[in-house]
């Protein structure tokens, strides 16, 4: 009986595939097990870094949405009402806006710092 594995076409296409898998494999060997090893530690390393910069990153954000209220702040309360005192216009003209520069000054520098620590880590 004939069986259906040794018809003249499958084997001709067997020995063509495995002559193909062969000449793959003698030009295309996988990379060293030690390579796929650190190149998955540098990313399990990259990912640990995100996860412990994101509070960073979030008050970062905040102090740049908080620069950009202290502007509209300080622009509006330019148009404060005379009743208030002088002093206190001045304090409320003032305090606002300086706390808010203070705090992106904060959140600049700790994104600086961030970078350099990167900068550092490649080289």
């Amino acid at each position: 009986m004939n069986s259906p594995h040794n018809n003249p076409t499958d084997i001709a296409l067997r020995n063509a595939l495995q002559s193909l898998a062969a000449d793959i494999a003698h030009h295309h060997t996988p990379p060293p097990a030690s390579a796929v090893w650190l190149r998955s530690q540098r990313r399990a390393r990259q990912r640990a870094i995100a996860r412990a910069t994101l509070p960073l990153r979030i008050m970062s954000l905040i102090s740049l949405i908080t620069a950009a209220a202290a502007a509209a702040f300080a622009y509006q309360s330019s148009t404060i009402s005379t009743a208030i005192p002088s002093t206190a216009r001045l304090v409320l003209n003032w305090s606002v806006p300086t706390l808010a520069l203070l705090l992106t000054a904060a959140g600049l520098l700790i994104h600086a710092s961030r970078n350099e620590t990167k900068l550092g880590a490649r080289s």
